[in-house]
């Protein structure tokens, strides 16, 4: 599988292939340390006279087409999972700022200046820049609120939870 995105000032390109083994000019390794990683995922983003390349080594718990990703290009900040591994990296200084391990993810959301990272068992906030803010458990299924300064997620076990966005 092969991906190409273009964006105002910057563009990536996402291949997924048949492989554990990481590449040696890879300047970001991000893996679900699993022994049955067997798909590799590589980001590269060129950004100006910059080019960022991420290896994202993990397992087949869908298919070669299990790629989530949403690029901030003002902000430099990538959000991107695949298979049960997410993160949340800084690509003008190539630091991994966040690494989680969602079960069933969704999808990212932006919502204004934040992103929400959705999953069938748990909700994390980020500011536009990677950091993390909050998370609320839930299960399925589920509601999610949004009103003027918090997201309210309600669920049938873990009940109502509130994720209040910074001022």
């Amino acid at each position: 599988m092969k991906l190409e995105s273009t964006y105002k000032n910057s563009w990536a390109v996402f291949k997924t292939i048949l492989s554990a083994k990481p590449d040696k000019n890879a300047d970001i390794i991000i893996s679900d340390e699993s022994s049955t990683s067997k798909l590799k995922t590589i980001v590269e983003l060129h950004t100006g006279s910059k080019v960022a390349v991420i290896n994202f080594l993990w397992s087949n718990s869908e298919n070669l087409n299990s790629i989530s990703y949403k690029w901030l290009e003002t902000e430099e900040t990538l959000f991107i999972r695949a298979g049960e591994i997410s993160a949340v990296i800084d690509i003008h200084v190539c630091k991994v700022k966040q690494i989680n391990y969602p079960m069933l993810f969704w999808t990212w959301k932006k919502i204004d200046n934040f992103i929400l990272e959705l999953t069938e068992t748990e909700c994390r906030l980020f500011t536009r820049y990677g950091e993390y803010i909050d998370e609320a458990p839930v299960d399925l299924p589920y509601e999610y609120e949004l009103k003027d300064n918090y997201i309210e997620f309600t669920s049938i076990v873990m009940g109502k939870h509130i994720m209040k966005f910074p001022s």
